[in-house]
């Protein structure tokens, strides 16, 4: 019979520190959420209230560019993993032929 440990297999078990990306991602994401919850309130103390654009086109307008930047990337990078997959497959095939070639 096998003895398994008990483990525990709720929360804690994704944010334990060996072996979970976590920690490393809340390294990286930690400092920009803090300047996002910061910088607000330093343009409060020194500006009053933060400036809103008088024409809401421009934040349309914006979103539009940050969104059509984001859809090309996530193309281009999509399809460049799609060409090494196929050149791969391609390369795997050429080997299977070749050692069925040798006998």
């Amino acid at each position: 019979m096998i003895d398994y440990q008990h483990v525990n297999w709720q929360i804690f078990l994704v944010f334990r520190l060996n072996g979970s990306v976590f920690p490393r991602a809340l390294m990286s994401a930690a400092p920009g959420a803090l300047v996002s919850i910061v910088l607000p309130f330093v343009f409060r103390h020194f500006y009053g209230e933060i400036p809103r654009p008088e024409n809401p086109s421009t934040l349309v307008s914006l979103f539009a560019a940050l969104t059509s930047v984001l859809g090309f990337l996530i193309v281009f990078r999509t399809h460049s993993a799609y060409g090494r997959y196929w050149e791969g497959i391609t390369l795997l095939r050429t080997a299977r032929g070749e050692w069925f070639n040798a006998y």
